[in-house]
C-alpha cells in the first residue's frame, strides 16, 4: 500500500496529527443499518491489552499511558517508531453503508510533524486527520482530496472529542452523507456519494490503524488518545461522550391491540413491530404479544431487522411467553416482503413467529444479505417469490426463496416449519446463493414448490448444513423436489427423511435430491421413500460426486431410469446403504459414471466389496423402514466412515457390527411401559413413537417416547410412584 497522499515528508508543517481511520472494505462490510449497544470496535486505551470490543490490536514501538479523559490514555513516543495499534483482519460480508468513529484526544505540545498511515485503496472514504498545518480537522478521501474540515488551533493538554459519521443513504433523513462533530457539535458536513468496490489482497484485507505508522522524525505524532469507538450506524447524538461505559440493553414491548403512539414500555407498548425495531439498539430485546401484525397497516411495510436485536413472539396477556409460533403472526398480506436484514450478527434472533403471505421477487418471507442471524421456532407459510426469470442463464437466483432467501448469508435456522411456500423460479422453502453457509436443523419442509429448481431448498454456489430435517411432498418442475444443488454446492445433509417429493415425470430430475455442476453433497443417515421423477426418483447426480453413507432408498420411482439413484457423468461413493424395492431400476449409471458401491444392499446386485442383494426385511415400508430382527442388513456394514449414531439418534453399532441403512436395529426388550389402570398394571414393550403415561394416576399426562432417549417413566406401586430410566 502507498502512504497517505497528504505528504509524510512535509517537515514544514506543525501538526497535531492523529490518523485514525484506514478501514478495509471488508471491515466496512459490517456497518449495517442496525444500531449497536456494543460498538464494532472499542478500546479504552488504558493499556496495550486487548480491545473491549473487536479484535485485539498489535502494538509496535514504544507506547506510553498517562491520564486522559477517562483514566489513562495512550500516547505516542517522541522519537523512533511510534506505536501502531491495528485491528488486523475483519471478516465481514456486507457492503459499506454507514458508521461512526469517535475518540478523545489531546496534544502534548504544539509542534508536530505528519504521522504516516495508509488508506485503503478501494474506498471513497479515507482518514480522519488532525493537522495544524491545514488549520484543523480533515476527513480525506483516498484520492487525497479534502471532504470535511474544521478549523482548530492546538492547545497543549486540552482534551477534545472528535466524531465522524457517514451514511450512504443520508443521515437521519437530512440528505447529508458525512458529518464531522467537534466536542459533540456538528461542525462540517457534505452530501457527496459514498461508494466502495471489493478487492482482495493475498490472505488479508487492509487494516484499521490507530496513531502513526512508520519510523523516523517525519512519522512522529505527539498526542494522547482515549476511548476509541467505531459504531455500525451513523451516530448523531454524542451527549454520552462523557461516559466511558456503554448503555444497558432495553426491553421493548409490542401489542397489536394497543393504541398508536405508544412509547414501547410494558405500560405503553408500541402498536407495530416496525416501531420497536426502529427504536431498538443492538443488545435490546423486543417482546411481541400474540396477535396478527399486518405489514400493510399504516406505519408498517417490510420489517427491517436490526443487528443484535432479539425479536421474540408469543407473549400472552400477562407478558409471559408461550412457546410456539402459531399465535404471533407477521403477514405480508400477499403484497409485501415480510422481513429484510443486512449485515445481521449471530446475536440477531427471530423467535416464535409465523411469517406468512410475504411477496417479493426473492425472499418473500425473509431476505438476508451478508447476515448470520439466529431463527428459531418459526413457521414460514404461504410466502411467495416471483419473477420472470432468465431462462437457463443461471441468473435465476434473483427470483428465489419463497420462504427465505440467503444472499451471502449464513443464518442458523432451527425448529422451524416451511409449509406451502412458492417460488416462481427456484427454492420454494429456502434459497441459498452467493456463498451462503447456513445451518438448518430440526426443521420440516412440507408442500413447498418451485417452478423450476428446488421445491424445499435450492443451493447456488452454497453449502449449508442440513440436520434432522424432514422433506415431505415438496415439488419442483425441473430439478430437485426436496433439495437442488447447483454450481459447486456441497451441502452436508445428515439424519433427514425425504418422502413423496417430486419433479415432473416427463422431464424432471431428482425427486429427493438433485446435484449438478460439480456439486458434491455428503448425505448420511437419510431415508428416501416414495419420491418420484423422470430420472432419479431418490437422487439424481449430474457431473457431481456425492458421498452417500448409511442411507435407505425404497419405493421411489422414475419413469426413465434410476428410481433409486441416477448418475450422469458422476461417480458417487455409496456405502452401508440400502437401495431396494424402487420401481424403474435401483441404480443407473451412464458410460461416464463410475460409482463406488460397498457394504450395501442393492436389489439385483451390484459389484463391490461387501454388497448383498437380499430383501432387507423392513418393518413396514414405506411407513417404517427400520430393520426386522432377521434382516440380512444387520451387522453387515463397515465401520469405516460410518456415523456414530443412526437416524433415530441410536448409537452405532448395536450388535456385532454396523448395520446397513439409515436405522440401526435396536432390540426393545429393555423398554417397558405401564398401561391399564393403577389398580391393575400391565407391562409390555414400548415402541418408537408410542405415547406413554407420566405424572400421577389421578391425572395422567402423555408424552412421546423416543428410542434411546432414556426418558423417565413411572414404575413401582401406586399411589407413590417412583421414577426410573426406561
Amino acid at each position: 500500500m502507498a502512504p497517505v497522499p497528504f505528504g509524510k515528508n512535509n517537515n514544514r508543517a506543525k501538526i497535531l496529527a492523529l490518523v485514525l481511520f484506514s478501514l478495509s472494505f471488508m471491515f466496512l462490510f459490517s456497518l449495517s443499518p442496525a444500531h449497536a449497544v456494543s460498538p464494532l470496535f472499542w478500546h479504552r486505551m488504558e493499556s496495550a491489552s486487548g480491545a473491549e470490543t473487536g479484535q485485539a490490536m498489535t502494538w509496535t514501538g514504544t507506547s506510553g499511558f498517562e491520564p486522559a479523559q477517562f483514566g489513562n490514555g495512550a500516547y505516542s513516543v517522541t522519537s523512533g517508531t511510534a506505536y501502531t495499534p491495528y485491528t488486523g483482519i475483519w471478516p465481514n460480508t456486507a457492503s459499506i453503508q454507514r458508521g461512526s468513529l469517535e475518540f478523545w484526544f489531546k496534544c502534548k505540545s504544539d509542534g508536530f510533524v505528519i504521522p504516516s498511515t495508509y488508506f485503503t485503496r478501494y474506498l471513497t472514504l479515507g482518514a480522519v486527520v488532525i493537522r495544524s498545518d491545514v488549520g484543523g480537522v480533515k476527513v480525506y478521501s483516498n484520492s487525497g482530496s479534502n471532504l470535511l474540515q474544521r478549523t482548530y488551533t492546538p492547545v497543549t493538554g486540552q482534551l477534545h472529542h472528535v466524531a465522524w459519521s457517514w451514511d450512504a443513504s443520508g443521515i437521519g433523513g437530512t440528505g447529508k452523507t458525512e458529518i464531522l462533530y467537534w466536542d459533540g457539535v456538528e461542525t462540517a458536513s457534505d452530501t457527496l456519494p459514498i461508494t466502495a468496490t471489493a478487492q482482495y489482497r493475498g490472505d488479508q484485507w487492509d487494516n484499521f490503524y490507530l496513531g502513526s505508522t512508520g519510523s523516523g522524525s517525519d512519522y512522529i505524532a505527539q498526542f494522547d488518545l482515549d476511548n476509541v469507538k467505531i459504531w455500525n450506524y451513523a451516530k448523531t447524538d454524542f451527549s454520552d461522550r462523557f461516559n466511558e461505559e456503554l448503555p444497558m440493553p432495553t426491553t421493548w414491548y409490542v401489542d397489536s391491540a394497543s393504541s398508536p403512539g405508544g412509547s414501547g414500555t410494558i405500560g405503553s407498548p408500541f402498536k407495530t413491530i416496525n416501531s420497536a425495531e426502529a427504536a431498538a439498539l443492538s443488545g435490546d430485546q423486543i417482546r411481541v404479544k400474540q396477535g396478527t401484525y399486518s405489514l400493510t397497516a399504516p406505519g408498517t411495510g417490510t420489517l427491517t431487522l436490526k443487528s443484535g436485536v432479539y425479536l421474540k413472539g408469543g407473549y400472552d396477556a400477562g407478558w409471559n411467553q408461550v412457546v410456539g409460533p402459531s399465535t404471533t403472526i407477521i403477514s405480508g398480506e400477499g403484497s409485501v416482503r415480510c422481513m429484510y436484514g443486512e449485515a445481521l450478527s449471530a446475536a440477531t434472533t427471530i423467535e416464535n413467529f409465523t411469517i406468512k403471505n410475504g411477496y417479493a421477487d426473492h425472499g418473500g418471507g425473509l431476505y438476508l444479505t451478508g447476515s448470520s442471524p439466529t431463527i428459531t421456532n418459526c413457521t414460514f407459510t404461504s410466502n411467495r417469490s416471483s419473477g420472470t426469470g432468465g431462462g437457463m442463464d443461471h441468473d435465476i437466483t434473483s427470483y428465489g426463496g419463497g420462504g427465505i432467501c440467503n444472499d451471502s448469508s449464513s443464518p442458523t435456522i432451527s425448529n422451524c416449519a416451511f409449509t406451502s411456500n412458492i417460488a416462481s423460479y427456484s427454492a420454494g422453502g429456502i434459497d441459498n446463493e452467493n456463498s451462503s453457509f447456513p445451518t438448518i436443523k430440526n426443521c420440516t419442509f412440507t408442500s413447498n414448490s418451485a417452478t423450476y429448481y428446488g421445491g424445499g431448498i435450492c443451493n447456488w454456489n452454497s453449502s449449508p448444513e442440513v440436520q434432522n430435517c424432514t422433506f415431505t411432498s415438496n415439488s419442483a418442475g425441473d430439478h430437485g423436489g426436496g433439495i437442488c444443488n447447483e454450481s459447486y454446492s456441497s451441502p452436508i445433509i445428515t439424519n433427514c427423511t425425504f418422502t413423496s417429493n417430486s419433479v415432473s415425470v416427463s422431464n424432471g430430475y431428482g425427486g429427493g435430491i438433485f446435484s449438478e455442476s460439480y456439486s458434491n453433497p455428503t448425505i448420511t443417515n437419510c431415508a428416501f421413500t416414495l419420491n418420484s421423477a423422470y430420472q432419479g426418483g431418490g437422487v439424481m447426480n449430474g457431473s457431481s460426486n456425492p458421498t452417500i453413507t448409511n442411507c435407505t432408498f425404497t419405493l421411489n420411482s422414475a419413469s426413465n431410469g434410476g428410481s433409486g439413484i441416477y448418475n450422469n457423468a458422476s461417480s458417487p461413493i455409496i456405502k452401508n446403504s440400502i437401495i431396494y424395492g424402487n420401481s424403474g431400476g435401483n441404480i443407473f449409471k451412464d458410460d461416464w459414471s463410475f460409482p463406488t458401491v460397498t457394504y450395501s444392499c442393492i436389489q439385483g446386485g451390484y459389484t463391490g466389496t461387501g454388497n448383498i442383494a437380499t430383501d432387507p426385511l423392513f418393518v413396514n415400508a414405506p411407513g417404517d423402514v427400520h430393520l426386522q430382527a432377521g434382516s440380512p442388513c444387520k451387522d453387515t456394514g463397515t465401520s469405516v466412515g460410518a456415523p456414530s449414531v443412526d437416524l433415530d439418534g441410536i448409537s452405532r453399532p448395536q450388535g456385532s457390527g454396523y448395520d446397513m441403512g439409515a436405522y440401526e436395529f435396536l432390540a426393545q426388550s429393555s423398554y417397558t411401559t405401564k398401561v391399564g389402570t393403577s389398580g391393575s398394571w400391565q407391562w409390555r414393550k414400548a415402541q418408537p413413537g408410542e405415547l406413554v403415561p407420566s405424572g400421577t394416576p389421578a391425572a395422567w399426562q402423555w408424552r412421546t417416547w423416543e428410542a434411546g432417549s432414556l426418558r423417565k417413566v413411572p414404575q413401582g406401586a401406586a399411589p407413590a410412584w417412583n421414577w426410573g430410566n426406561e
